[in-house]
Order: C-alpha cells, then structure tokens, then sequence
C-alpha cells in the first residue's frame, strides 16, 4: 500500500511558495547593486578671468596639485589637457589671455587625471567641444649635438609635474615655464616637457628621442620663429640656439600628425 506524508509535502510546497516570491524580490533589486560609473575627475577648486594686463604668459607646472597660468591663452591651455596640436576656432582662442588658478583634490594627482581635469574645466567653462583627425606631417625628431648634450644643471633625476612622493627632494618638482616668441625659460624642466614646449613654439610635433631622462635648466633664446618672415634680430635662430647652447639637434621627418580641432566654444563668465 503506497502511503504520502501529506505533512512534508506541505512544508515543501510551502517553502517553493515562499522562496519564489523573495528570489523575485531580490533580482527586482539588482539595478541598485551595479556599480555606479565613476565620476569624472575635477578640480576642488578653479577660477578663469580674462587677463588684460599686457604682462607676459606665464604658466607654472602642476605642483602639488595646484596650477597657475597668467595671461595664458586658451589655445596655451588646450594645450595642457590635450597632447595634439590645436586647429580651428574664433581667433580669440590665440590672442585673449585668461589667468586661471586651480586645486586638485589630491596634491598627489597623477599626471594623466590633472589632464582629464584641465579638459573638464575647459569643456565647463568655455563649453569646449573638441575632436581629433590624423594626418600624414613633418615632425621634428630631438637630438644630441655632434658633439654631445651640454645642458645647464643637468641632473640624472627627472622633475615630476604634480606628483611627488612624500619623501621626495623639495626641488623634484618642475619649476615655472616661461614662454615668448624669442625665448624658453625655465629652472628645472623634462626633455619630454622640453620638446613639447618646442612643438608648440614651432607648430609641428617634436619627438624627444635624445634618451635623456632626468632634468635640466634652460634659458634659450633665438630669434623670432615666423615662417615665410625675414627678422632683423640677431639672435641666432632656434635651431642654431638649440645646438650652441644646450647641444641639441632637431631633424625632419616624415610621419603622422593627430590633431585636435576644435567644433565649438564661448568666451568664459567672470568668475
């Protein structure tokens, strides 16, 4: 004779009822357990104010988290968060000067976040929009002399632009760059630092392949670099400079070129 525990089969039937119900309850919930997409970096702090002083440019590396740039344009600021050349854009982009003051949350900030920083604050503040092409371009490549580097103060450690360790010399950090059509000057700077600020200086990329790695001074000056234009000054020109006063070379190459163009953007709100 078959007997059923009509008893067991009860509680099992009630337990699939009510495991049912909970298992639904759960999974209705698991949206609110994604992981929510991460924030985009930004400065703590950051004033932008049109500069009309006349004075000269002057930008100071990230250090410890702050950036400083006097009377900087905005294309010299594009130029920060973004490693391609600019292209595009109203002319006031290369001739209004803006001081900009700027603190990161972490002193520590790595040098790749300060960049997505500074292109989130010019995206807010001048509603910058931006995309990049490559082309096919003259590039300079950077070389030793013939006769070898001579750079002023050369140390075989490199200076670090916003992030320093906590035990770090207090001179690690790069110092303060000063740009203008005829000279670069500045106390302690990277090679890699060094042929970027020519490649703007020149309007065409420069690739460091010189394998010095550490950190030098560098006071150059040359005369006024406009292609097409003859000068008067009698100043050696920036290549002759590069070579007599800091044994550096530059050669042309072919190669490709990524630029950044610029699709739209509006003079900042005093702030």
């Amino acid at each position: 004779m078959l007997v059923i525990d009509c008893a067991k089969g009860t509680r099992k039937l009630r337990a699939m009822y009510t495991l049912i119900p909970i298992t639904s309850f759960l999974f209705s919930f698991a949206p609110a357990f994604a992981q929510a997409p991460a924030a985009p970096p930004e400065f703590e702090v950051a004033s932008v104010k049109r500069n009309l002083s006349g004075s000269r440019p002057w930008l100071v590396p990230p250090v410890g988290g702050r950036f400083t740039a006097t009377n900087v344009t905005l294309r010299m600021l594009i130029r920060v968060g973004w490693p391609q050349k600019v292209s595009g854009g109203p002319s006031w982009v290369v001739t209004d000067g803006y001081d900009v003051s700027a603190i990161a949350p972490d002193p520590n900030v790595s040098a790749d976040d300060f960049s997505l920083m500074m292109q989130n604050l010019l995206k807010d503040r001048f509603a910058l929009r931006v995309h990049t092409e490559t082309h096919e371009a003259r590039v300079y490549v950077l070389l030793p002399a013939k006769n070898g580097l001579k750079l002023p103060d050369a140390r075989p450690e490199p200076c670090i632009y916003g992030r320093k360790a906590p035990d770090a010399d207090p001179q690690a950090g790069c110092g303060g760059m000063n740009v203008t059509s005829e000279s670069i000057v500045n106390e302690k700077i990277s090679m890699q630092w060094f042929a970027s600020v020519l490649g703007g200086v020149l309007g065409r990329p420069v690739l460091d392949r010189t394998g010095f790695t550490g950190s030098f001074k560098v006071l150059l000056e040359f005369a006024p670099v406009a292609p097409g234009h003859d000068t008067d000054s009698t100043k050696p020109s920036l290549f002759t400079a590069l070579e007599e006063q800091l044994g550096l070379r530059l050669e042309s190459q072919k190669g490709t070129e990524e630029i950044l163009v610029i699709d739209h953007v509006e003079r900042p709100s005093e702030n």
